[in-house]
């Protein structure tokens, strides 16, 4: 008979192993993901884990996502941030309220906002890319739109730079950091290893 726990932990590690697959990741290769995920682990430290991996993916993406010449870091930050908001709601027996709120609900709240800056992103990638493949003579329209498509993320972007200046800035990264350390399970040497690149995203 197998535990709810265990039937939890192998559906969540095997949607690991289809989003490793199928989304690039700067921080940990597949292969290394997947060595250092197992369903065998207990909840707490499986989650300890995911959390990590997709908390400092996500915060190593914001200066990108602030400085907007590529847009593929602001597509990092959203998955990083769902497959965050993921283990949160899977795992929340593992936290108490007051940190599932603060933690869970920073990403929540910025979901929106990245939402509709992603949404024109793909949009203005799609047009670009469309335009090429019509006659010159009916490029007109298409291009009207792209342009009006690339002044809207373009006015988005302040308030998106802004908001996400202000969590690097806040005590955020640092109380993760904290919340992190209390957790009473055992650091790997390259677990250890990115959790000072969190300290030193907040000093």
């Amino acid at each position: 008979m197998i535990s709810s726990e265990a039937q939890t932990l192998h559906t969540f590690f095997e949607t690991e192993r289809y989003f490793d697959k199928h989304y690039k990741y700067p921080i940990m290769t597949s292969k290394d993901h997947i060595k250092n995920l197992s369903p065998d682990f207990t909840a707490e430290e499986f989650a300890r884990r995911l959390i990590l991996k997709h908390f400092q993916t996500m915060i190593s993406q914001i200066d990108g996502v602030i400085e907007n010449k590529d847009p593929e870091p602001l597509h990092k930050f959203r998955v990083s941030g769902r497959r965050l908001r993921a283990v949160f709601k899977t795992f929340g027996n593992i936290f108490s309220k007051k940190e599932s709120k603060q933690f869970f609900g920073v990403i929540k709240d910025l979901s929106p906002l990245t939402g509709k800056a992603r949404d024109l992103d793909v949009n203005i990638i799609f047009l670009k890319n469309y335009i090429k493949t019509i006659p010159k003579i009916d490029r007109k329209v298409i291009q009207e739109y792209l342009d009006e498509k690339i002044e809207e993320r373009d006015k988005l972007q302040p308030l998106l730079g802004d908001v996400l200046s202000s969590v690097r800035e806040s005590s955020f990264i640092k109380d993760f950091n904290l919340f992190f350390r209390r957790m009473k399970v055992q650091l790997t040497i390259d677990e250890m290893s990115r959790l000072r690149v969190i300290n030193q995203e907040q000093a």
